[in-house]
């Protein structure tokens, strides 16, 4: 888990959701600022810390030695948006060639970035459009517009709606309606 900064809720639930769904282990990287907030959600969460306020481009090979090990990364949560970390993010997932959940903040730079990387980008509506997507309120015509999102930003796409009933999701340019069950 890859997350943090002006930020620690997110990258927290995140990394505790990961533990609900059945990892062993969940590592989370984040600036040193915020480590100590992030550990004291949940004593399962082996914190790892970085110098400065935020991500900078200086921890990368930090970065993607750390998640080489992992079967997967989240990438995102609580990372903020000032350029020096989108500017880390996007050589972070131009060095990573593993599997990465992308969400938040980290979203806006996957339409640049080119990456051998497994991406799942996860963004709501309006992250969607922001990254250059189109959405709809119908989920049928939504799943249309994911779908035709360009290929080269992730090999799925989830779009997130209202409720946990309404997402649609692309992988590899087919769509269709995400549900609970």
């Amino acid at each position: 888990m890859i997350g943090g900064g002006p930020y620690t809720g997110a990258p927290a639930l995140a990394a505790k959701a990961a533990l609900r769904t059945g990892a062993d282990l969940v590592h989370v990287a984040c600036p040193e600022p915020v480590a100590a907030q992030i550990q004291g959600y949940s004593p399962n969460l082996i914190v790892h810390h970085f110098g400065g306020e935020g991500f900078t481009p200086g921890v990368v090979d930090s970065l993607v030695d750390l998640a080489a090990g992992m079967d997967g990364v989240i990438c995102g949560p609580g990372v903020g948006d000032d350029d020096e970390t989108r500017e880390t993010v996007a050589t972070f997932l131009a060095a990573f060639d593993g599997r990465a959940v992308v969400d938040a903040d980290a979203l806006s730079v996957v339409p640049e970035v080119e990456t051998r990387a497994t991406l799942v980008c996860t963004p709501h509506r309006g992250e969607l459009v922001e990254m250059g997507g189109e959405t709809a309120d119908d989920w049928a015509r939504r799943a249309k517009l994911v779908g035709s999102s360009p290929r080269n930003w992730a090999t799925h796409c989830w779009s997130k709606g209202r409720t946990t009933s309404s997402p649609t999701t692309r992988k590899r340019g087919s769509t269709a309606p995400a549900t609970r069950g």
